[in-house]
């Protein structure tokens, strides 16, 4: 790379600096908008599913991981869909090992495993009082996560593009964007075994992931 076009580089790195220092100090709340809670669809459809609204949620049990969450509860029969979009940057951190431990009444059994895909990302399999389980965390950007570790490796990488300056000095979203939308897809293994029971969550996973992706909560 020529000097001068190095020499270009730094004074526009050293003047992106300033414009975000000079912004922090008039405006310290600069980089933390507020978020408004989400206003989960009645019904949707996905692939060839369509999801209705299960009235007869589940009580959840555990803490609250984010101070600020709404909730959607689908069914498409034999499936169970929930929905958590979390949305307080200063909570959020991805974990879905803590988010499962903390909304059901006991810890995962030992036959967790994460997997990942291509299309989606990765996420987490389980089962718990006689049903299978998946679970991801969505991203705002980027492929699904399921850890602490790898949903901020997605915020590290991702949030930090010039098309979002704009956004960010005009308070428009957060510099990091610590949104997640916490999915769980279940069904009962009482006719499957727990490989079949698998592949049909992945199965369902594949077009539940794709309809979201496209419909991510605005900020």
């Amino acid at each position: 790379m020529k000097t001068p076009v190095r020499l270009g580089l730094v004074i526009l790195t050293c003047a992106g600096m300033l414009v975000m220092v000079s912004q922090l100090l008039v405006n310290p709340s600069l980089g933390r908008p507020v978020l408004r809670p989400y206003q989960f669809p009645p019904s949707l459809t996905f692939g060839t599913y369509q999801a209705q609204p299960r009235f007869q949620a589940r009580q959840l049990i555990g803490p609250k991981i984010a101070t600020a969450h709404s909730e959607g509860h689908y069914q498409s029969p034999p499936f169970e869909l929930d929905m958590r979009y979390f949305y307080d940057g200063a909570t959020v951190n991805g974990d879905v090992v803590t988010y499962n431990q903390s909304y059901l009444p006991t810890a995962v059994s030992g036959s967790s495993e994460i997997r990942g895909k291509p299309e989606t990302g990765l996420y987490q399999l389980f089962t718990y009082e006689g049903r299978a389980y998946l679970s991801a965390c969505i991203n705002p950007r980027g492929t699904s996560t399921v850890t602490a570790a790898q949903f901020l490796a997605h915020r590290q990488a991702l949030d930090h593009g010039p098309q979002r300056f704009a956004a960010w000095v005009l308070n428009q979203e957060y510099w990091l964007d610590r949104r997640c939308l916490w999915s769980q897809i279940s069904l009962p293994l009482s006719q499957d075994s727990l490989p079949t029971a698998y592949t049909r969550l992945e199965q369902v996973w594949l077009p539940w992931y794709a309809w979201w992706r496209e419909h991510f909560p605005p900020v």
